[in-house]
């Protein structure tokens, strides 16, 4: 059984899977300490105007102050393409249903997963590792606010690398 986590993230353009889309998304695996193995996509999903037309106030003005809406610093494709891009890379990386999943928000993102990229869904093991965010702003890695979802993994695999660090200052390198 392999022990790589594989590491996704996504920006959304609201809460309700039935309703929103996925608007960014990127991956990245790491062994089982944390150490970057392969970076993964990391696009914008180019959808067709309409669909921003129906995106809920709120969340349009969240996402367009972001500056999501307008700039993606990443290729676009597709919606069609995406689950693809996803599984290719996934099949030439890690076996089927052997790596946890990670990410700050995958408990809320999974579903999206399950309802636009199915296959995705079906290739991953149901397992994941949900990271908290720490309280104490001084301590740690700078917080990255840009709200990209390819820098927020790569903030989260640091961040648990520091804290890894500092449980093993605290109990011994055996943890």
């Amino acid at each position: 059984m392999s022990t790589d986590i594989v590491w996704m993230d996504m920006e959304v353009s609201g809460y309700d899977e039935e309703t929103d889309k996925i608007l960014c998304f990127a991956c990245f695996i790491t062994d089982k300490d944390a150490n970057i193995k392969s970076e993964g996509p990391y696009f914008a999903i180019n959808y067709p105007p309409e669909v921003y037309y129906t995106i809920k106030s709120e969340w349009y003005f969240i996402l367009k102050g972001m500056g999501l809406l307008d700039c993606w610093d990443c290729p676009k494709v597709q919606p069609e393409q995406a689950e693809d891009l996803v599984l290719n890379y996934l099949k030439k990386n890690v076996p089927r249903k052997a790596c946890p999943i990670a990410g700050e928000s995958i408990h809320m993102q999974r579903p999206f997963i399950k309802k636009y990229m199915p296959s995705v869904d079906d290739y991953m093991n149901l397992n994941f590792v949900q990271l908290v965010r720490r309280y104490s702003p001084d301590e740690g890695p700078k917080i990255i606010t840009n709200n990209r979802c390819r820098d927020d993994l790569l903030f989260n695999i640091n961040e648990l690398n520091f804290y890894k660090g500092e449980i093993k200052k605290l109990c011994g390198p055996k943890v």
